[in-house]
């Protein structure tokens, strides 16, 4: 689910899981977890549920939980909210997993609030588990995070893209994790910023976890690496598609240069070029009676011994307030971070942005620089 203040342009998203899991007596044992909570936080029922029992549907249809959105802004003019609904079966192993983004959704249901309506059950503690289900319905609420960029993001092979996680409430710290050992994660700015470098071409997930007081929420990002390669790299590429009415849905590919694709047919295909260039290859999907628009990709490929750019810097701290005395100089040490692809030597320059008043002074020093000025002001830098 998305939801934005009417009046404002940033939103946030977030996803609720009911997850019920059949077992040897033919009961159906119960779970809900959501994006706001590290685990699950109803108090489910601890008995297999019988398949007629209706409180099996009560609380498979999600709506013995809410989703809770704590940074939309002014909420003086309604709120805009964009839901979708997916059915899927999977292991019982991965049942309380985060929805896979190639669940077949067969609902969905767009809403709009001119005015706020008053919440009917509880929530004492602004948790997202309503009083009645809630194991502590006075307990400490799990933090509200803020993530940037937006998912899904793109990376070439070697190179690092930053991502910074934040929260409204205060006292909230942060750890990160990526789903695959092959992508580093190195963080900074208090665990606030985290540069992620995939070694290998795939997908991967990375996730920031916020704690206050012992409460915990999960912010979680879809990433795939490899849009830049060498020549003779292999890149897998995946498509995933969703039919409104539930068809099993089949592949084509084409290419710029169709001996760079392993197949023309498949949810799956490897691509690798042996020449430099731009190829583009598009994908489109068939319910078995009409084609999808089609979906393309360009990939770069370049020599085996071409130079790839750094990645983005990390820079600590993203930002600073500094107190001092009328007319005191003050002081603060900006410290950068870059990964480079072909593990070449890297250097940085710091510089001020255009809009940023000329009272300071910045002695730069390899990947560091230290600022210093006597001036109250918003002082802006790039690396």
């Amino acid at each position: 689910m998305r939801a934005r203040a009417a009046a404002a342009t940033g939103e946030q998203s977030g996803w609720l899981l009911a997850a019920t899991t059949r077992q040897g007596d033919g009961t159906f044992l119960v779970s809900v977890t959501s994006d706001s909570h590290a685990g699950a936080f109803l108090a489910v029922p601890t008995k297999g549920l019988a398949a007629t029992d209706p409180e099996l549907l009560a609380w498979m249809n999600g709506g013995r939980a809410d989703l809770v959105f704590g940074a939309l802004g002014d909420l003086a003019g309604g709120a805009v909210a964009n839901a979708e609904v997916s059915l899927y079966l999977v292991p019982a192993s991965d049942a309380n997993h985060a929805p896979p983004a190639s669940a077949n959704a067969f609902g969905t249901e767009d809403a709009e609030a001119t005015t706020l309506a008053a919440v009917t059950v509880p929530d004492t503690d602004c948790d997202g588990a309503p009083d009645p289900w809630d194991p502590e319905p006075a307990g400490t609420a799990p933090p509200v995070l803020v993530g940037f960029p937006g998912s899904p993001v793109h990376v070439a092979v070697g190179a690092g893209v930053p991502f910074k996680i934040s929260s409204p409430q205060d006292g909230v710290s942060f750890t990160w994790a990526a789903s695959d050992p092959s992508v580093t994660v190195l963080t900074a700015a208090g665990g606030a910023v985290a540069m992620a470098t995939p070694s290998l071409a795939g997908l991967f997930h990375l996730t920031a976890t916020g704690t206050r007081a012992g409460a915990s929420s999960i912010y979680a990002w879809d990433g795939a690496s490899a849009n830049v390669v060498r020549a003779g790299e292999a890149v897998t590429l995946t498509a995933f598609g969703k039919d409104a009415q539930q068809a099993a849905l089949t592949y084509l590919w084409t290419a710029t240069d169709a001996s760079a694709l392993s197949a023309k047919a498949g949810s799956a295909v490897v691509f690798s070029a042996m020449a430099p260039g731009d190829y583009v290859v598009t994908c489109v999907a068939n319910d078995g009676s009409a084609n999808s628009p089609p979906a393309s990709v360009t990939l770069t490929v370049l020599s085996s011994t071409a130079n790839r750019p750094p990645g983005a810097p990390s820079v600590s701290p993203l930002s600073a307030a500094l107190p001092h005395d009328a007319g005191a100089a003050v002081s603060l040490q900006l410290a950068a971070h870059a990964d480079d692809p072909d593990g070449d030597a890297l250097t940085y320059d710091f510089a001020p942005d255009p809009a940023t008043p000329p009272t300071f002074t910045l002695m730069k020093s390899g990947a560091s620089a230290t600022f210093t000025s006597s001036q109250d002001g918003v002082y802006v830098f790039y690396v």
